[in-house]
């Protein structure tokens, strides 16, 4: 029996983008979980259509981009007779508009499926008003929202056409094989060894990007707090890395002989780190639904 073919894009970062985040393990978890259900998953474009300043002229010329690789993949699918039976968009807000899926979409007259949609009213007239009406079109267009974060479906439920449907999906992890935890004590071990930290000390873990807005806000707080701990014999362990490293260390200057810089780890280290230590900490400011704590 054949399978049906799902065309998945997501327009802020795709599955296999070089720099890691949430949104990017997000985009590449639903693709996995998409083939498990046993979907011929095929990734539309690597096009982004982030624009994270608010330039009108620069978004219009993204529009424009989109509209012409729609028009290049209708083109292909009619050349090769290889349309899709669904399109499948991850994570649609105002500065990441989904150029493309609705159009192709609509041409072929296919299910138009959607995963964390946002919408924003206050981008009617802001410096996003046109990522803020093709995100509005686009859930007039939707056949159905997948909800990661309840707090979305305020704003997006009124903007529905009467066909649409709609549900809530966890966030979830694919941890893959995970470090027995009898291996424990060797792991600790061997960062003791590799990293110099005192292993009779309580390990404090986090795991984020080093970005400005949220992120470098998470690591003021983070900082902040560990100060009023000074009492107790804890190191901290970072797994992270970004623009903002320098920056991020500096908040730290004082407790940095506490602190562990691992910088950017593979995802079977970082398993291992977590496995080794005892408590994992991250303030999470303004995160949707907290994909560093899963």
């Amino acid at each position: 029996m054949k399978r049906s073919r799902l065309t998945f894009y997501a327009p802020l970062k795709a599955p296999d983008h070089s720099h890691p985040s949430g949104d990017r393990r997000m985009a590449a978890l639903l693709m996995q979980a998409l083939q498990l259900a046993d979907y011929d998953v095929v990734l539309a474009s690597r096009f982004r259509s982030y624009d994270h300043v608010g330039d009108p002229l620069r978004q219009s010329r993204i529009h424009h981009l989109g509209q012409a690789l729609a028009g290049r993949l209708l083109r292909h699918y009619v050349r090769t007779g290889d349309a899709p039976d669904f399109w499948f968009t991850y994570h649609l807000y105002h500065k990441a508009p989904d150029w493309i899926g609705p159009q192709v979409a609509q041409a072929l007259q296919i299910p138009y499926i959607v995963a964390e949609a946002s919408l924003a009213p206050k981008q009617v007239d802001g410096n996003w008003a046109s990522g803020h009406q093709a995100v509005a079109h686009a859930l007039l267009r939707t056949d159905l929202v997948v909800h990661l974060n309840p707090d979305d479906e305020t704003c997006v439920t009124p903007l529905l056409g009467a066909r649409a449907s709609s549900l809530n999906l966890a966030p979830f992890m694919d941890l893959g094989p995970l470090p027995d935890p009898k291996e424990r004590n060797k792991l600790r071990r061997q960062l003791t060894f590799e990293q110099g930290i005192d292993p009779g000390s309580f390990w404090l873990v986090c795991t984020a990007m080093m970005r400005p807005g949220d992120k470098f806000s998470s690591y003021r707080m983070l900082a902040h707090s560990l100060r009023s701990l000074l009492d107790l014999p804890w190191r901290l362990l970072v797994i992270g890395d970004g623009k903002c490293r320098d920056q991020v260390k500096s908040l730290f200057v004082d407790i940095d002989q506490r602190c562990c810089w691992l910088g950017q780890c593979e995802h079977e280290t970082v398993l291992e780190i977590l496995t080794a230590s005892d408590l994992y900490l991250w303030p999470g400011i303004n995160e949707a639904y907290g994909l560093a704590l899963l």
